[in-house]
């Protein structure tokens, strides 16, 4: 039954490129080089909130379900936003492969609540290299403005909102938990807006057509 089931719904194997974007992230975070400092004055203005690590950490789960809403249901419209997800992504990494980056403001963790904690758990698991641009960002805005460019996302406006609100969230935690600058955001956000582009240009293209036929 599972055989019968990927054999019918082959476009599955694309969440396959998951892993090969996370080994090409890690190859160049374990490399010993010299590296950029990201850091602007508005990052001074930031506080560390700890609580926002629950947003920073609901990342892993919101992407692949965000790309999930158009797997099954749009299978040809979900190729076309495979294409531009991992395509942006892949340029992405190029930058980060080429531009070897840091942030060096992160703050000691100390004992502390749950969420001091899951913070220091995640320092401990990342340097905080290779930070621009910020693929938490990138990954989670473009997963949102490609998911809900979708024919079938038409009209879901609360599930739309909900998760808007979620990418916000998730791309504040990036420099509320300082594992992240300004810049990296606002770099990861432009290259998701950039990747969505074509998806976004068609979405506006058929609205303009069902406007001339109503």
């Amino acid at each position: 039954m599972l055989r019968d089931f990927i054999r019918k719904n082959r476009q599955i194997y694309l969440f396959a490129l998951f892993p090969l974007i996370w080994l090409a992230y890690f190859l160049p975070a374990s490399r010993q080089c010299e590296r950029t400092l990201m850091h602007c004055p508005l990052d001074d203005l930031i506080p560390f909130l700890p609580v926002f690590i629950i947003p920073y950490v609901l990342w892993y789960l919101y992407v692949p379900t965000a790309l999930l809403l158009n797997c099954f249901s749009d299978p040809a419209y979900f190729k076309r936003q495979c294409s531009c997800f991992f395509g942006g992504a892949g340029v992405c990494l190029l930058v980060i492969m080429l531009f070897p980056t840091a942030v060096d403001f992160r703050p000691e963790i100390n004992g502390g609540g749950i969420f001091s904690r899951m913070c220091g758990i995640i320092f401990s698991m990342d340097d905080a290299v290779c930070v621009f641009p910020s693929l938490h960002c990138y990954e989670a805005l473009c997963a949102h403005l490609t998911a809900f460019a979708s024919p079938g996302m038409r009209g879901k406006r609360r599930l739309r909102a909900a998760s808007a609100v979620l990418v916000v969230l998730i791309c504040l935690s990036t420099v509320f938990i300082k594992q992240h600058s300004v810049i990296d955001l606002a770099a990861g956000c432009a290259a998701a807006v950039i990747a969505a582009l074509p998806l976004l240009l068609a979405k506006k293209k058929r609205g303009h057509h069902d406007n001339k036929t109503v």
